[in-house]
């Protein structure tokens, strides 16, 4: 992902408010990490917070970054990867894969998207009865990090940037994805709402589904449970529908 507009941004330490330091707060810019020439650029805020407890020091970590099409041609599928790392204690990296080949729309240039790790706790326990009161008694603790990566990018015209083992795979996923919608659909024709629901349920049943396949059947699922039968099969139909147009333009993949 392309040039940092905020790096070499020093971090701020917003809050010292105890008179002992047990509290530290950390407000810092996200870093864009990718490669010079990346057609996204990442931009956005992390907050890291650290208190002292009696059984450990308690750090939380949270962020929220935009992802940008700073490109001039209309994206169809990305992946991103977000480290996030507060002073003290360990750090979260997330991999984000972003594939909008059965969406309505795509992700055209100058438009955004969204990549956020929630708020979320851990902590370090003391080793030892003794341990110290405030920060100042600690030694000089890492860098906060808030830093995110595009590594692949696949444009609607089928050329690309960067690589990643899911690139190697996203054809094959996507094509394993259609012929499920498509079965779901027969399950329907052929059993109403009951054979739908029953198929949806089979497939999330099955074992080694790709992460990205599982949470697209999950999405599935949610709909019909939300929202009903029909509304679901339309849902799929109108999937399907975007896939032939997106195949048809990459010319990679078959009816």
């Amino acid at each position: 992902m392309r040039n940092l507009i905020l790096r070499g941004t020093i971090l701020i330490l917003l809050l010292q408010a105890d008179p002992q330091s047990k509290f530290l707060k950390t407000e810092l810019p996200v870093s864009d990490k990718s490669s010079a020439g990346a057609p996204l650029q990442a931009a956005g805020n992390a907050t890291a917070s650290s208190e002292i407890t009696d059984k450990g020091i308690e750090s939380t970590a949270q962020l929220t970054a935009r992802v940008k099409n700073i490109s001039t041609k209309p994206i169809l599928a990305f992946e991103a990867i977000t480290d996030l790392s507060p002073s003290y204690g360990g750090g979260d990296r997330m991999i984000s894969h972003h594939d909008y080949f059965f969406s309505d729309s795509l992700l055209t240039p100058g438009s955004s998207t969204e990549i956020a790790i929630a708020p979320h706790k851990e902590i370090v326990f003391w080793n030892r009865a003794e341990h110290p009161a405030n920060f100042d008694d600690i030694h000089q603790p890492s860098q906060a990090r808030a830093e995110v990566k595009v590594t692949f990018v696949q444009f609607a015209d089928g050329t690309t940037f960067g690589a990643s083992q899911w690139s190697s795979t996203l054809t094959a996923e996507r094509e394993n994805m259609i012929a499920i919608m498509r079965g779901l659909l027969l399950a329907y024709d052929a059993d109403g709402e009951a054979g739908l629901k029953s198929a949806i349920e089979k497939e999330l049943a099955k074992s080694g589904i790709p992460d990205d396949v599982f949470s697209s059947l999950g999405m599935i699922q949610r709909k019909f449970r939300g929202a009903g039968a029909a509304v679901t099969v339309q849902y799929l139909r109108d999937c399907l529908a975007n896939a032939q147009r997106r195949s048809n333009l990459l010319g990679a993949m078959t009816d």
